[in-house]
């Protein structure tokens, strides 16, 4: 469960001919499993004996948006509980109808929001319908809930079958279709009687008819309408209706009763409802054969395991994979045993009715943003695929055959329609995705560890040694041919911009979004980026922002921020959608509107076979482009942790991956421009900038490695010391409690203080008498000792959590002299991480109790830290704060600025205590004020800065950053830079590494890079070499220097950073969370890995509305063809009238009278 919890329900079907529904629901406590409560209250329905295939299972999960997440408002929803009523099935073989009186009700489930529904052309409002559907339906609303009107019309529009329904049908649809607005009079509409009544009548119709006559299912319906026009003036009379209007009820409710089934009326529901729908039908009447799954305006698939006999349903695709490794286990005779049945692949893939590599599992995505309606019909496998039931104004479609089961002699069929009554052209299997043995479809990841975001954490190096080597394999990665697309978009639209003589802007040539930590990853992309190619125009916004002003009707105006929907000329430019679930609601919609303006999106996301990397794919397909060609992957795949940690880190490493092929690439294709985009950059600088990623990569493995056989690093060992001891500041006040709960219990049960036994055992051994007033021969009460002690004992209870607190600090030697209160935590870096850490801490202490948590902040010390969080020091506060890496000449200012702000904080003191503070980084120097300094592995070669200031080679030790600006500000520095470095080659990359194919030579480029670099003395030794900047002065070297340090502490070191404080954060949160089972003999305890409403992926609306959203989509894309059809008549009109001209040319030339010297061509000439 990962989009939303708050609630659950399941519901299934259980008897022959009209089976009993069978619902069950919970709602969620705060640290209680949703899963295990439902499936607790479900075990006897989930016993493998109760289990009667087929049988379904309908089930969701709600994340509550328009009221509060109580039962009444858990799906599945039914309006009207179960009653008895006359059914009238029909047997397709003998063609005869039989009644039975049994179980009816329906239910649905419904992601997303009902806004209005449309009857008879005037459009009613979510309360209006309320009110309808009570007196039609006659029965009160079970929740206020806008899915509970769902449940109402498919109540009211499921009628085949059904004289009772059917009536209520025609009285609405027929009668009622020119009484206006219904909302203003409901008091007029039917009662239950008159319902009853003129049903009644319908009834012994029917029933003479099915006995008298022996007729084909066209001629009943004709044969029944003709009697039903003879009773019109009773059915008028009995109604109080007119006699048209009981015309049209008649015509309406016998045409209802026989096509009205399951699909007719989730078609008719969807056509005519408005707002977002994932929706899932069943009714009692069709549960045992049917089910219909509807999408529009939000994603729905269906999954189906030839092998398990089963499939799956779902709003969510990657929830749908849970049959992916799953085998099918057959009893091996005699023995009793099972074992996996071994078979050729064709022959089982034949056995179960599906092309061979389908038999493991395949999926269906439905189209959400069209609207599309699928339904799903099992049985006995029938020579002919059965035709769908479809209105009789629409030709006959077959249904297509997707699996068979139970030994291939039962069969599922499928048929799906697009909104409107429309109907794709790509057959049904054509759309499917193959779940099983592919290499693009990641499994689901192991549930139910104890500590998932250690595991998260633990795999940081694995996942991003993956997205490395996958980069390296360029005849295999599919990241490199995105790259590779992005690279020649990108550089074409340089070329122009740099070509054009009136210095040609855009408004726009990249746009990048996405949401909450894919955005904050984004936004530090687009700087450095930015960094490397200053034309390029980079724009980078929240995925909610533009949703807000270009998918609504009415835009949502985004005060304080200088953007709408003027802002921006979005058409053409490139678009690059950051998104490790792929299903943020926000990010992909945005996929979806932004087709109208360009077809140039790309989008990174945690693997292929995500709902943002289809969307991609339908434009691709679309458009007749290379699969994959527009998306990247991180390999994270699904991760159910809420704390995001490994999935930030691989988003970040990626976009570091494209920001060197971007680099490198736009050198090698276009060497004679060497200020391409703004750039000022050499290619060997990338060349070090690709070293410097590797040694990251070395330098993460350090800090996440817990040994397993090697010694641990003493960075790690710092880290999680430094977690641990936090941990403590946070533990203090249960182990107060518990200190203060031993206290009472034993000093009320045995009737002494400490105190006053010490004093009772001094006055015996002074008198030789136990008790008060053996001191002075008086009245116990009397004896003024006892009202002294009992003072002391009064204070001493009453500050009795103060004094125990300051005893566990003495204990575990940490400072007694901070705040008795709850610990805050301010977390102070560049935007990215600071925010990403902010985010991943407050989630692990999401569900902490009140009594041991932390209140989490963040701020960037080199901006607004001191000015937002300087007010809020209190003794023993605790900041953490990562320091860039002073010794790069060009954040020796910046590191110099974080530990001012530290300085700063730290100095606001009370009672000669001050916040505790640690700063974390690679500059081996700790600052006088701050309580630790964490110092992160260093691997790299020194920059040109460090060698100056080392004494050639030995690294800078406990350098301030001030000491090294005033160093590097020495006029010694304006000498000339060989002079510090003598006997510097400095040699050149070999000649072939920029001569090969583009895939080679950034393969050869990668693979090399590392080592070429590390042969050199310290990082920019090439220049020694260079013909322009062997003459540079020392300064002029670190300048050059200057923005490649800025990209390794944009890319690199804020990286290493950012993975050091996830595992202190971790060891803190960590030992909290497994103090609790210890301490309560297991009573107590939470998971940190999630939070009170388990929204790992956000796909519910928020903060945007969904409503207009797809309208606004469909809106756009129109407008787009529409375009394209003007731009492409007015081209074929333009060559038309060139084929003229030229034809005429030719035939005065060919004229022998003709004077040519006469015949200059005018502008008449060119006209058509």
């Amino acid at each position: 469960m990962m989009r939303g919890a708050q609630s659950a329900g399941l519901v299934t079907y259980k008897g022959q001919g009209l089976p009993l529904g069978i619902r069950k629901r919970v709602v969620n406590g705060k640290r209680t499993d949703l899963c295990t409560l439902l499936l607790k209250q479900y075990a006897a329905q989930l016993n493998a004996s109760a289990i009667a295939a087929p049988q379904l299972f309908q089930g969701h999960t709600r994340f509550a948006t328009s009221s509060i997440a109580a039962l009444p408002g858990c799906h599945p929803h039914q309006w009207t509980p179960a009653r008895m009523r006359t059914v009238w099935r029909h047997d397709r073989l003998s063609g005869q109808y039989s009644a039975c009186m049994g179980n009816v009700e329906a239910y649905i489930t419904h992601n997303g929001d009902l806004d209005f529904f449309e009857l008879h052309e005037v459009v009613y409002t979510l309360e209006e319908v309320q009110q309808l559907l009570i007196h039609l339906l006659h029965s009160p609303m079970p929740a206020s809930v806008d899915s509970m009107c769902v449940a109402g019309l498919l109540e009211l529009l499921r009628t085949a079958g059904m004289w009772h329904a059917s009536v209520r049908y025609g009285y609405v649809y027929g009668a009622l279709a020119c009484a206006g607005n219904l909302a203003v009079a409901t008091e007029l509409l039917w009662p239950a009687e008159t319902l009853e009544r003129v049903t009644a009548e319908f009834e012994k119709a029917w029933s003479a008819l099915v006995v008298e006559a022996d007729l084909r299912e066209a001629t009943l319906r004709a044969e029944m309408e003709r009697r039903m026009h003879k009773q019109l003036p009773a059915i008028a009379s009995s109604g109080e209706l007119s006699e048209s209007e009981a015309a049209a009820l008649i015509q309406s409710a016998v045409g209802a009763f026989f096509e009205q089934d399951l699909l007719a009326a989730g078609r008719k529901l969807l056509k005519f409802a408005m707002g977002s729908f994932g929706l899932v039908l069943s009714t009692s009447l069709d549960a045992q054969r049917e089910l219909v799954i509807g999408s529009r305006g939000q994603t729905m698939s269906i999954a189906f395991y030839p092998m398990l006999g089963a499939f799956l349903f779902g709003s969510e695709s990657a929830a749908c994979k849970a049959g992916v490794g799953v085998t099918s286990e057959e009893p091996s005779g005699t023995s009793g045993k099972k074992v996996r049945v071994s078979l050729d692949m064709s022959t089982i893939a034949a056995k179960y009715g599906v092309e061979p590599g389908f038999e493991e599992g395949f999926r269906f995505d439905m189209d959400d943003v069209n609207g599309e309606m699928v339904l799903l019909r099992w049985g006995v496998a029938e020579q002919t695929p059965p035709l769908a039931p479809v209105p009789s104004e629409e030709d006959p479609k077959p249904m297509t055959m997707v699996m068979r089961y139970a030994n291939g002699e039962n069969a599922l069929y499928a048929a799906n329609f697009l909104e409107g009554g429309g109907r794709t052209n790509v057959a049904f299997m054509a759309r499917t995705l193959r779940l099983g043995s592919n290499p693009f479809v990641l499994p689901l990841p192991s549930m139910g560890l104890d500590d998932p975001v250690g595991r998260d954490i633990s795999e940081i190096p694995t996942i991003l040694r993956k997205i490395v080597d996958d980069w390296n394999e360029p005849a295999q990665s599919l990241n490199r041919l995105s790259a590779y697309t992005l690279l020649r978009t990108l550089k074409h639209m340089m070329i122009e911009k740099d070509d054009s003589l009136q210095g040609l802007t855009r408004d726009c040539d990249l746009l990048i979004t996405g949401c909450e930590v894919s955005l904050w990853c984004a936004e530090q992309f687009a700087s450095d980026l930015h960094n490397a190619f200053p034309r390029l125009k980079i724009v980078c916004i929240s995925a909610n922002k533009l949703l807000g002003q270009l998918g609504q009707a009415f835009p949502t105006p985004q005060i304080g921020f200088s953007f709408n929907e003027n802002s921006y000329d979005l058409h053409n430019t490139v678009a690059l959608l950051v998104t490790h679930s792929g299903g943020t609601f926000a990010t992909l919609n945005v996929s979806n509107l932004l087709k109208g303006f360009t077809s140039k999106i790309f989008t990174v996301t945690a693997e292929w076979d995500t709902q943002v990397g289809r969307a991609v794919r339908d434009k691709l397909n679309s458009s007749g482009m290379e699969f994959g060609s527009y998306i990247f992957t991180n390999f994270c795949g699904v991760r159910p942790a809420e704390p995001c940690s490994l999935t930030v880190a691989a988003t970040h490493q990626l976009l570091t991956q494209i920001l060197i092929y971007l680099m490198y690439g736009m050198k090698y294709y276009e060497p004679e421009r060497k200020k391409i985009g703004g750039s000022k950059y050499h290619v060997r600088e990338v060349e070090e900038l690709e070293a410097l990623n590797m040694t990251t990569l070395v330098n993460v493995e350090r800090i996440c490695s817990k040994g397993g056989g090697e010694p641990v690093h003493p960075a790690r060992t710092a880290l999680v010391a430094q977690g641990r001891r936090w941990a403590d500041h946070i533990l203090e006040g249960p182990r107060s409690w518990l200190l203060c709960t031993w206290y009472i219990l034993i000093t009320v049960g045995v009737g002494y203080t400490p105190l006053s036994a010490i004093t009772l055992a001094i006055i015996y051994a002074a008198t030789g008498t136990w008790g008060w007033g053996a001191a002075f021969s008086c009245d116990p009460h009397a004896d003024p000792i006892k009202y002294i002690v009992g003072i002391i004992d009064a204070a001493i209870y009453a500050f009795l959590p103060w004094w125990t607190t300051i005893v566990i600090r003495l204990l575990q030697g940490r400072p007694w002299h901070h705040r008795v209160a709850s610990r805050s935590l301010l977390i102070g870096d560049v935007p990215w991480v600071a925010q990403s850490l902010e985010a991943f801490t407050s989630k692990l202490f999401a569900l902490s109790y009140s009594i041991a948590t932390v209140s989490v902040s963040s701020g960037n010390p080199l901006d607004h830290l001191v000015h937002r969080h300087t007010h809020r020091v209190v003794r023993g506060a605790l900041l953490a704060v990562g320091r860039p890496d002073g010794r790069a000449n060009a954040l020796t200012s910046s590191e110099n600025t974080v530990c001012l702000s530290v300085n700063q904080a730290s100095s606001i003191q009370n009672m000669g205590v001050t916040l505790e503070s640690i700063t974390l980084g690679h500059n081996p120097f700790k600052l006088g004020l701050s309580a630790n300094a964490i110092f992160l592995p260093d691997t790299r070669k020194q920059w040109f800065s460090e060698f100056v200031l080392s004494g050639k080679g030995s690294m800078t030790r406990g350098a301030s950053a001030a000491w090294t600006m005033g160093a590097l500000s020495h006029k010694e520095m304006k000498n000339k830079a060989t002079s510090f470095d003598q006997g510097v080659t400095g040699e050149a990359l070999p000649a072939e590494l920029l001569r090969d194919n583009p895939q080679a030579s950034l393969a050869t480029f990668k693979a090399i890079a590392y080592e070429h670099v590390f042969e050199q003395r310290h990082l920019g030794q090439w220049m020694a070499t260079h013909e322009e900047m062997h003459n540079f002065s020392a300064a002029q070297w670190m300048e050059r220097q200057g923005s490649l340090q800025e990209l390794y502490e944009g890319r690199m070191a804020s990286l290493e950073r950012f993975v050091g404080f996830l595992v202190l954060f971790h060891a803190m949160g960590k030992k909290v969370q497994d103090w609790w089972p210890a301490a309560s003999l297991g009573l107590l305890g939470y998971d940190m890995s999630r939070t009170h409403s388990i929204m790992r992926i956000a796909t519910t609306a928020s903060p945007v509305s969904g409503s207009d959203v797809r309208h606004k989509i469909l809106e756009i894309a129109s407008e787009a063809k529409r375009e394209h059809a003007e731009k492409l008549v007015l081209s074929m009109m333009k060559q038309y009238c060139w084929k003229q001209y030229r034809w005429k040319v030719r035939s005065n030339r060919s004229t022998p009278s003709l004077d040519r010297s006469n015949h200059n061509t005018s502008p008449e000439d060119m006209r058509c």
